[in-house]
């Protein structure tokens, strides 16, 4: 899991990066203000584009984490004769 959690950071520093670093060759290049600022707007709305997309990937990943969860569970649950664990150790309930 942290594997993932360290790519999913990755990605993120990757994205804010390419912002940053395009913002700041824009914001230097030599056109008009105008077009400056349009540039900016198509950067920002283009990376805004890709964060979604980036969620919605890691929402569809937490949803297939949480349902292997429950099936690991379900498993380990019914292999325990239905039995439940108490996190204090040698109580158990039925």
């Amino acid at each position: 899991m942290d594997d993932r959690r360290d790519g999913i950071g990755f990605v993120f520093g990757l994205l804010v990066g390419a912002l940053v670093g395009a913002s700041i060759a824009v914001i230097l290049a030599p056109q008009s203000g105008a077009e400056t600022r349009d540039t900016l707007r198509s950067k920002a709305h283009e990376v805004k584009g890709k964060a979604q997309e980036l969620m919605g990937e890691l929402k569809d990943d937490a949803g297939e984490w949480v349902e292997k969860g429950k099936q690991v569970i379900g498993k380990a649950f019914r292999q325990e004769g239905g039995q439940t664990f108490s996190r204090f150790e040698g109580e158990t309930t039925a």
